[in-house]
C-alpha cells in the first residue's frame, strides 16, 4: 500500500504541472502591453514596489509565495481574457 501511494505521489509530481508553472506559461502567452498590467497589478495586489524583483524572482525563477499563487493565476487569466478580446475587436475593425 506504502509503495503505491508514494508511486501515485511520485507520478502526479511529474505529470501534473506545478501552479508556478501555469503561471509561467501564461505570462509567456501575454504580448508587453498584457505583462505590463500584470505586473502593475501584482504590485498593486500584494503591495510590492519593484516590477524587476515580481518579473525575476517569482515569474521567471518560479519563487512564487504559495499564498500568492491562486490569485496570481486569477489575476492572469482576467488579464488574458481581456487581451484576446482587444485582439478579437482589432481584428473585427480591420475586416
Amino acid at each position: 500500500m506504502l509503495y503505491v501511494l508514494t508511486f501515485l505521489l511520485n507520478l502526479s509530481c511529474t505529470i501534473l504541472p506545478k501552479m508556478t508553472e501555469n503561471i509561467k506559461g501564461m505570462f509567456k502567452q501575454m504580448n508587453d502591453f498584457t505583462r505590463e498590467d500584470a505586473l502593475r497589478c501584482l504590485m498593486l495586489e500584494f503591495d510590492i514596489k519593484s516590477p524587476k524583483l515580481i518579473k525575476n524572482n517569482w515569474i521567471i525563477g518560479g519563487r512564487i509565495p504559495e499564498a500568492n499563487q491562486a490569485r496570481t493565476v486569477e489575476i492572469f487569466q482576467n488579464l488574458l481574457r481581456q487581451q484576446e478580446e482587444r485582439i478579437r475587436n482589432i481584428k473585427v475593425f480591420t475586416s
